[in-house]
């Protein structure tokens, strides 16, 4: 019987080890890798071309829109599987957006997931967690953010704003930025809150990337 082959990309060793457990557990399924960053992910299905990719939202890297983007463009034929533990509805609008097949929570059950990576597999859209469906009944809107170069975001952030994100990106603390730029530390995390808003970027690693794809800094 042939296999649906799954790569398995997430940083967290543990949860991955225990993914690539349940999925090989089943006969119809195997995993052919494994990858703990975007980067790593976008290579592996590039080289093993999965049936489909099981991808944690907040990795270190890319984005995760741009590392579901940069999978579709290497291995078309791969279908995305977003799982997050975060329970909101603009991070199934923009997985979608981005290319992504399916969209669950990592409070899902086991058997939920198993059907979902079969699902996806076939090319049918899915969604699963009860509250973000519930979001979901309201229209999907696409934000014109979701189709902008890191360039042309971090071009949106105002001369202090990317002053407090190459700092950031350099490995700054609040403390030490609000030091070098004469703020306030509260003063700098506002700075902080609004670079995440306008990047749509929640880690510091995707800041990082931010300020790397867009050619700032040394």
């Amino acid at each position: 019987m042939s296999k649906t082959t799954v790569l398995v990309a997430d940083d967290h060793a543990v949860l991955r080890s225990g993914l690539c457990l349940l999925i090989n557990g089943q006969e119809d399924l195997a995993v052919i890798g494994e990858a703990a960053d975007g980067d790593e992910a976008v290579t592996k299905c590039q080289k093993l071309k999965p049936h489909v990719v099981t991808l944690d939202v907040t990795m270190p890297g890319p984005s995760f829109r741009q590392t579901v983007r940069n999978i579709r463009r290497v291995s078309p034929e791969t279908h995305v599987l977003v799982l997050t533990m975060h329970d909101d509805a603009g991070y199934v609008r923009q997985a979608i957006t981005a290319g992504a097949t399916g969209f669950v929570a990592k409070t899902a059950a086991d058997f939920e997931l198993l059907k979902a990576i079969r699902q996806v597999a076939k090319g049918e859209q899915l969604i699963r967690g009860e509250r973000i469906e519930e979001q979901l009944q309201a229209p999907m809107v696409t934000s014109p953010a979701d189709e902008m170069s890191p360039a042309q975001l971090v071009q949106k952030l105002s001369p202090r704003e990317r002053e407090v994100l190459l700092l950031l990106a350099k490995g700054h603390t609040n403390e030490e930025i609000a030091q070098a730029v004469f703020l306030s530390v509260k003063t700098v995390e506002t700075y902080r809150a609004r670079i995440r808003d306008k990047l749509g970027a929640k880690t510091r690693a995707e800041l990082t990337r931010f300020v790397q794809d867009a050619g700032l800094g040394d």
